[in-house]
């Protein structure tokens, strides 16, 4: 914390974590901690240069982004270009946030938990089911349906399978719930809502075991099926 308000300084609004933490299934052995910073204004590319420094040397678990207050606040289209970074590997660079941020930011206002500066309710207006839903379908729509287009090499590796079939899980719990629960939820509601022909299946992505690419992405393409968007 020290470092981020250094460098910083008064610009620096608040420091939040959401994901496994905040929903109570954080694994440390396999979980990456999800991070929000807010700051006061856009930051600069002379700010992600030196912020990029600060992460390296902070391991690479973290996953988040660096939003100014008022993109926080409410969705803006015209405002999607914002400093990001991934775990395991990834480097802080100017990146687009689309409808994902809008589940982060219903996840932070809904039990986000605040490592500094003033609680998410004060940061972030409410997010109803028609908005929470436009998060999920943008990012089914921009993201996964190109994915099956593309084929990935990624998509062919057991982890991100099993991935791609608990954040299907998640995704058909929200659109029929309108609500953002953690994968191990979502999975428990799949297994009692969802046809027996796909239990078997998220049976092994929640032990981690290989889901198959030909089964993963049957389940993906069900899941847009029955999306709507």
């Amino acid at each position: 914390m020290g470092g981020l308000t250094e460098l910083l300084g008064d610009e620096l609004v608040g420091v939040y974590l959401h994901g496994s933490l905040a929903l109570g299934t954080f694994d440390p052995g396999q979980s990456d901690i999800d991070f929000l910073v807010v700051s006061e204004r856009d930051l600069g590319v002379h700010d992600v240069e030196r912020l990029d420094g600060l992460h390296r040397a902070l391991g690479d678990r973290l996953d988040g982004s660096y939003l100014p207050r008022d993109v926080v606040r409410r969705y803006d289209s015209a405002r999607v270009m914002h400093p990001h970074i991934e775990s395991r590997g990834g480097r802080l660079f100017v990146d687009h946030h689309g409808g994902e941020t809008v589940i982060h930011r219903y996840v932070l206002r809904k039990c986000g938990v605040v490592l500094l500066g003033p609680p998410l309710r004060e940061l972030i207006d409410h997010i109803d089911a028609e908005q929470l839903r436009w998060g999920v379908c943008h990012v089914l729509t921009t993201w996964w349906a190109p994915m099956l287009a593309q084929s990935p090499a990624w998509l062919f590796e057991p982890p991100y399978q099993a991935y791609a079939v608990v954040t299907m899980c998640r995704v058909r719990y929200t659109l029929d719930c309108d609500d953002v629960v953690s994968k191990p939820a979502a999975a428990e509601w799949a297994l009692a809502q969802l046809e027996p022909e796909w239990h078997s299946l998220i049976r092994r992505a929640v032990a981690r075991e290989d889901c198959g690419y030909d089964e993963t992405v049957a389940f993906v393409r069900a899941t847009l099926a029955s999306a709507s968007c």
